[in-house]
């Protein structure tokens, strides 16, 4: 079961030596307590928050995303070059 609660802050974040305030989100999960406790010994090894986690979980889901449409609208902007056929290795490896 999904549900979230999002209560906006502003903070303050240090990007290789660039000040960025980003609008922070609460998000409120409901989650099995054993689930979340053995999530939590997991992160804690690794040094981990489960704030930390559930953020580059998410950027890494949506930045495929981004990443597909990208190329997408890549692709449709070329599809007016024509490459004139197909090579083999050897002539699209041939120095010239």
């Amino acid at each position: 079961m999904y549900s979230s609660r999002f209560d906006c802050t502003e903070s303050a974040v240090e990007d290789t030596g660039r000040l960025i305030i980003a609008a922070m989100a609460t998000v409120t999960v409901h989650i099995d307590e054993a689930l979340l406790e053995k999530a939590g010994k997991t992160l804690a090894k690794r040094g981990q928050t489960l704030d930390a986690f559930l953020a580059s979980e998410l950027l890494r889901l949506t930045d495929g995303e981004l990443h597909s449409q990208e190329y997408q609208e890549l692709m449709a902007s070329l599809k007016h070059v024509d490459s004139g056929g197909k090579f083999t290795r050897e002539e699209m490896n041939e120095r010239r």
